[in-house]
């Protein structure tokens, strides 16, 4: 009997940690507050360089 794999998504790894997190896997929510974090500084920090001189 041959499976055919072609319907099967693989999960990637952010969508593999957020599920993990919902379970409530405390290392997975961890990963998840460090990636919002990183997220804020690069905005943060983009929203600083997109400034125009006067």
């Amino acid at each position: 009997m041959t499976h055919d794999n072609s319907s099967i998504r693989h999960l990637t790894y952010r969508e593999w940690i957020e599920k993990h997190a919902q379970r409530g896997d405390e290392g997975a929510i961890s990963q998840l507050h460090g990636w919002c974090y990183a997220e804020q500084r690069r905005r943060k920090h983009c929203h600083g360089c997109q400034t125009e001189p006067d």
